[in-house]
């Protein structure tokens, strides 16, 4: 399922034929993470993690202590972040859409595009409210 020369992985999604149909886009940055899961991978399934649920969220929960990261964030809230963060750099909204899988925008805004207050507040500060030549 994993294409490490397109950097994609196809044929996974567990909620919407969207998600199963569209290939997961990879990151320069997670291959290598990636490529190294596999290498190591003790799944007789041929998953790339050879463990089950409560071995999962176990060594989900020592990694968050070790990294000081919050209780209460789960493992899904990385989707979140792929959304997130995206928008903060202004990536499209509809590029996030895609990367999210999402056969309609709104999907995405409606459960990811979090804007803090802090950067609303950036964005209205960055209106000119000068007069233009051009209007």
């Amino acid at each position: 399922m994993i294409d490490f020369e397109k950097r994609t992985i196809v044929g996974c999604g567990l909620k919407t034929k969207e998600r199963k149909e569209k290939p997961i886009v990879l990151s320069d940055t997670i291959l290598p993470v990636l490529s190294d899961l596999v290498r190591t991978s003790v799944s007789r399934q041929g998953f790339v993690l050879g463990m089950n649920r409560d071995k999962f969220y176990n060594s989900f929960a020592t990694m968050k202590k070790d990294l000081s990261i919050r209780e209460d964030v789960r493992p899904y809230s990385s989707r979140h972040s792929t959304a997130t963060e995206p928008e903060l750099l202004g990536v499209s909204p509809s590029i996030i859409a895609s990367v999210l899988r999402h056969k309609n925008y709104a999907t995405t805004a409606k459960h990811y595009m979090d804007i803090s207050t802090d950067k609303a507040l950036e964005a209205v500060g960055k209106i000119d409210l000068k007069p233009r030549e051009d209007v």
